[in-house]
């Protein structure tokens, strides 16, 4: 009893206890798990949106990624979310994905509710064995600025939704003719509209007609629409000033090549098995010749005399040329 009410003991025994260093240590302590009780309760928590779950509980169920159990989350993996709790970044490649439904071995489809996830930046789809068509839908994703739907077994037209992704920076829908039924049609007029692109790749599908108007993309650095059935002149890639690579092997395109480039920075070149004529322009014979480097222009109608560098640039396959008499 004596030692409860002697204050002056109980201090001399526990002076920590009623020192003033200790009481703000705890008040310090105090004001720290209100401001945490406040960030846990009065700040709002970001999510999916309730369009986003459904796309991918349908993605979930049509082509059963693995990995992707019970509800969809940013946990899931090959999803990546933003600071705000949307997908902003969808990779699934290589996984050949039939989902549980498909028993025949004919492949998963893209499902139209893709176009719900309206965040995404990148999206990559490539070599899954995807059938059935692009869905129009893909045009809602205009913050896309990487899409790769490449070596599916994708058919039927390139939507001309394209047009609306005018963020896309990278554009590959190559190689979905083999196995597959390919893309067909021509390509969209909307397609002009991606000014951004920096890389474009529609080969090996089963296109028609000529080429869009490609004269706005500035920014184009990597051109491949080769083993197509497309036709018409190639004049206009003399126009694009940021050309580094060029395929448009095997199609049906006529008429001479560009007698200039606007581009100084072309490292590859290939038409191979086309209808192309006329004098080989100056240009080819500064393409470069190293270890890694091929240009392919043979299997055309050529006028002869072809240029020395045909000869002389071991990298450079001119072919046979046509005497213009």
């Amino acid at each position: 009893k004596a030692g409860l009410a002697d204050d002056g003991a109980s201090r001399t025994m526990f002076p920590s206890i009623f020192s003033r260093p200790r009481r703000a240590g705890m008040l310090v302590v105090l004001a720290v798990a209100a401001v945490v009780v406040s960030v846990l309760f009065l700040t709002p928590v970001h999510s999916l949106d309730d369009t986003e779950v459904v796309a991918l509980k349908d993605m979930q169920l049509v082509w059963n990624p693995p990995g992707w159990d019970g509800v969809p989350s940013c946990s899931w993996p090959n999803i990546t979310c933003g600071k705000e709790g949307h997908v902003v970044r969808l990779v699934l490649t290589s996984l050949y994905m039939y989902g549980p439904e498909i028993t025949d071995n004919a492949g998963a489809k893209i499902p139209g509710t893709i176009g719900n996830l309206v965040y995404l930046r990148y999206l990559s789809l490539n070599d899954n064995s995807f059938t059935g068509i692009i869905p129009p839908s893909i045009g809602n994703l205009t913050c896309l600025e990487h899409l790769d739907l490449s070596f599916n077994r994708l058919g039927g037209f390139l939507p001309p939704t394209i047009g609306n992704l005018k963020n896309l920076t990278y554009l590959s829908v190559d190689g979905n003719s083999d196995p597959g039924p390919g893309l067909t049609g021509e390509l969209p007029s909307e397609l002009s509209q991606l000014t951004q692109l920096r890389a474009l790749g529609v080969s090996m599908n089963r296109f028609v007609g000529t080429l869009p108007d490609l004269t706005g993309m500035t920014e184009l650095r990597h051109l491949v629409v080769g083993f197509n059935e497309f036709w018409g002149g190639l004049e206009q890639l003399g126009l694009l000033p940021s050309l580094r690579s060029v395929g448009v092997n095997a199609c049906q395109f006529s008429g001479p090549l560009p007698a200039t480039m606007a581009s100084n920075h072309l490292k590859s070149f290939g038409c191979w098995k086309n209808h192309l004529s006329g004098s080989l322009p100056d240009w080819v014979c500064s393409l470069p010749d190293g270890r890694n480097d091929y240009h392919d222009l043979s299997d055309n109608d050529w006028t002869c005399p072809l240029p020395s560098c045909c000869d002389t640039n071991e990298s450079l396959q001119c072919g046979d040329c046509k005497s213009s008499n």
